[in-house]
């Protein structure tokens, strides 16, 4: 049987009690963590979506950008569209993709905050395999100091410092408590965090912490721009993600990179690097007008 347990770990408690302690204070850093990555990525979107209005060259390309290229079905819910304030479509966002986790169990690290663990009792101590998408789990995790490394994998050889025998035992101990290779078959599962639980009243504000990267916005959507200028000049048959690859060959070139450039500031001469906060309060009909005067764009 080919074995790869890339996060598997020994812990050391004798009672319920003990690993009902070492959840539930493994629990309180998940969620500190959680909470840093939800606000920074519903401030991505709040400044994508708000970029995107005046970037797009209609209001109705606005709608729909927002309505069909954000989420991972038109956004309908939880109430006519256009009616919606934006801290709500944020929100709907963040659901739209972490429902999707749930129904396909694709994994999305961008969306994916969610932990469980298998625990598999045995009298050496309790086996454990911790499933997450986010490296920050697993490595506050490992922190702890109940929790031992106990990973194992047959296709490269043994970590440096472990002796062939050791690593061996570790096959061993693993086959025996996962006899068909099924961690929830084996012991019990338990569930560390679930982000569908627990959302109400977050996205009030994008606080100054999570605001994004100005520069990384500028050459985000100009790159956009080059891809959409090589797109229209090639052949109907050629486009796909091959435009993208020829994008990003083409700015390394003396001509690419000076368009590049020019693109780049173009951007800065039209999205400000802080949005107003009151604009989450407002419908996406209410921000293009407030966003788009009459006399040309403004930054707000």
């Amino acid at each position: 049987m080919s074995t790869h347990i890339e996060h598997g770990s020994r812990i050391r408690v004798k009672t319920i009690a003990e690993l009902n302690a070492l959840m539930l204070t493994f629990r309180q850093q998940i969620e500190a963590v959680a909470r840093d990555l939800y606000y920074r990525q519903t401030a991505a979107l709040v400044y994508q979506i708000l970029d995107e209005a005046l970037l797009q060259p209609t209001e109705d390309a606005f709608h729909q950008a927002v309505r069909h290229e954000y989420a991972t079905q038109p956004i309908d819910d939880p109430q006519p569209f256009l009616e919606t304030d934006l801290r709500w479509i944020v929100r709907q966002i963040v659901g739209d993709h972490q429902a999707k986790i749930q129904r396909t169990q694709e994994r999305d690290p961008l969306y994916d905050w969610g932990c469980h663990l298998s625990a598999i009792p045995h009298k050496t101590g309790v086996y454990v395999l911790l499933y997450a998408e986010q490296n920050a789990y697993h490595d506050l995790w490992q922190a702890l100091p109940e929790v031992e490394d106990y990973a194992y994998w047959n296709h490269t050889d043994p970590p440096d410092g472990m002796s062939q025998a050791r690593w061996e035992r570790r096959r061993q101990r693993w086959d025996a408590l996962m006899p068909d290779g099924v961690s929830s078959h084996a012991g019990m599962t338990i569930d560390i965090y679930d982000p569908l639980i627990d959302w109400e009243n977050r996205l009030w504000e994008v606080k100054p912490e999570y605001i994004p990267d100005y520069e990384s916005r500028v050459r985000h959507w100009a790159f956009d721009r080059v891809v959409q200028e090589i797109w229209e000049t090639e052949d109907p048959a050629n486009r796909g993600f091959r435009t993208v690859f020829r994008a990003q060959n083409w700015i390394k070139t003396p001509a690419g990179a000076e368009r590049w450039k020019a693109i780049q500031q173009t951007i800065r001469d039209i999205i400000p690097a802080v949005w107003d906060n009151a604009l989450l309060h407002q419908t996406l009909p209410e921000i293009w007008q407030a966003l788009n005067q009459k006399g040309g764009k403004t930054n707000g």
